[in-house]
């Protein structure tokens, strides 16, 4: 680890680029041609915008949960997502009203590529050549529109979704630093990094399609409209088709979502178990304990595996209805109206097939995504919750405060302590402690059998135990050695830096005073 050294980074255009260069990126122009031409560094980045900073993002979420908590006067933190929700309601509800607009285009496209089309088919009739150039104007417009609205609407998804991942990841480090040990030790670091990982990522992605639930809603009653104004009762069997699929994607949704946590839990089992024979290698190494530990694994991972092929198999089902849907849906439409005597016109077979395609990428997409990703993003915010709802610290009954000039020697007081893990009193770690550790006592040396209590009361003065009645006062500052010896993947120096700058005197001096100096 070596010392933290601040990155220069070039000012962000962004911040004072016009609206028209936001909506097109005009201001990247320059940054393109210089990674076109020449290798980028890292001093080429742009320095984070202060809406995109993790303190404030982090900053702005806290202040939001303390007062839903004290607005609701509850013990347990509100939901983290629901706060991020309504700290950034103005944003979301723009952005949505953006969506219904852009997916109203498509539909409105459809429409007048249909007329166009109708005029080529019909030629020339009283005026139909001046309505033709303005169909054409309006759908190149359109068309333009669309594709512009696309990139801005998705750029802006995906800051609002990196602001949650940088928002949420910032609780759960946080988090990791209050954690008291015996939630600790109920945690595998590996869970952690499912946290900060795969679960964000399944939060980032409900913000993605959201909004079609409902948003596809009324773009059916929309389209459904206009068939029925184009093809008349012969519509409806079509439709009736394509409403039978809905329930079936909330059902593929619910199931999405049962395999959604079987798999996270699984997959959670999985990584604990790997991580205790990690931790325990040389113990199993030496009584020759692979074989029996790998089966343990392995059939874990099967269990897994078989649930991700279900759902994958899921998803091809679900894709088989959304390739097939429009083209069944279609001919039995095509059908009904030939049948009934009314002739198939150019105008009549494009426009119908192009509704539908606009409903199957609606309901056989983006809907079954916005159950599966919402169903997905539930499951894992409440696992996330579940970790942000862990005890912390046990502080309580803890006075710790730096030396004054009313107290100005340093000491460590007991005073008729009772303490447990479990916080109850049933299975007491330390009952009815009594002590005085001060200038006295410059040496203290507590012995006792395995479980006697000797860590539990270096805990209490760390306030790492729940201590139920009594207190501990600590007057001066506490430096803590472990029992748990670790060491971080670098230089020996750099372990004994911890990050610190090179000072060759004081250096010299920590290694002499640890009986280092053969090592170093």
């Amino acid at each position: 680890m070596e010392p933290l050294k601040k990155l220069e980074k070039a000012k962000n255009p962004k911040k004072n680029a016009s609206k028209l260069s936001k909506l097109l990126f005009w201001y990247l122009n320059k940054f393109f041609v210089k990674g076109y031409r020449e290798d980028l560094e890292l001093s080429d980045l742009f320095e984070t915008l202060e809406e995109h900073s993790s303190f404030k993002l982090s900053s702005d979420l806290k202040r939001e949960i303390e007062r839903r908590r004290d607005k609701d006067d509850s013990e347990h933190k509100p939901n983290a997502l629901i706060s991020f929700v309504l700290a950034k309601k103005t944003l979301i509800v723009f952005l949505g009203v953006a969506q219904f607009v852009w997916e109203a285009s498509h539909v409105l496209n459809a429409i007048l590529v249909g007329y166009l089309i109708d005029y080529f088919a019909v030629g020339d009739q009283g005026g139909g050549k001046t309505n033709a150039l303005i169909y054409a104007t309006v759908i190149a417009v359109m068309t333009l529109f669309i594709s512009v609205g696309h990139y801005a609407f998705d750029y802006h998804l995906e800051c609002l979704g990196l602001q949650l991942r940088s928002a949420i990841s910032s609780l759960v480090y946080e988090k990791v630093t209050r954690l008291s040990q015996g939630a600790f030790g109920n945690t595998a670091a590996g869970n952690i990094v499912n946290h900060m990982s795969s679960d964000v990522h399944k939060l980032i992605m409900m913000f993605f399609f959201f909004n079609y639930f409902w948003i596809t809603p009324i773009k059916l009653v929309l389209v459904f409209g206009l068939l029925y104004m184009s093809l008349g009762i012969s519509a409806l069997p079509g439709i009736a088709l394509l409403l039978s699929f809905i329930p079936l994607q909330i059902y593929l949704g619910k199931v999405f979502a049962n395999l959604r946590k079987t798999v996270g839990g699984l997959t959670d089992e999985r990584v604990k178990i790997t991580s205790e024979v990690i931790k325990g290698i040389r113990a199993i190494k030496m009584y020759t304990w692979e074989e029996p530990f790998r089966r343990i694994i392995q059939e874990s991972r099967r269990k897994e595996v078989k649930k991700i092929l279900t759902s994958q198999v899921i998803r091809a089902v679900n894709i088989t209805i959304f390739v097939c849907m429009p083209y069944i849906c279609g001919a039995l439409m095509f059908t009904m109206y030939y049948l009934r005597g009314n002739p198939l016109t150019t105008t009549t077979v494009f426009s119908t097939l192009a509704l539908l395609q606009l409903v199957r990428f609606s309901l056989c997409v983006f809907f079954p995504l916005a159950v599966k990703s919402s169903a997905e993003a539930l499951a894992s915010m409440k696992r996330v919750q579940a970790f942000l709802n862990m005890d912390e610290e046990a502080c309580n009954n803890l006075v710790s405060r730096p030396l004054s000039s009313d107290d100005p020697l340093p000491y460590v007081q007991f005073s008729n302590v009772n303490a447990s893990w479990k916080k109850e009193m049933t299975s007491l770690a330390l009952s009815n402690i009594n002590i005085r550790i001060d200038e006295k006592t410059p040496l203290l040396i507590i012995i006792g059998a395995v479980g006697s209590g000797k860590t539990s009361a270096l805990m209490s003065v760390c306030g790492e135990i729940p201590i139920l009645s009594g207190g501990v006062t600590v007057n001066g500052r506490v430096s803590y050695a472990s029992q748990v010896p670790w060491i971080f993947s670098g230089t020996v120096r750099q372990n004994i830096l911890f990050g610190e700058p090179f000072v060759k005197e004081k250096y010299r001096a920590v290694v002499s005073a640890c009986s280092l100096s053969k090592v170093c």
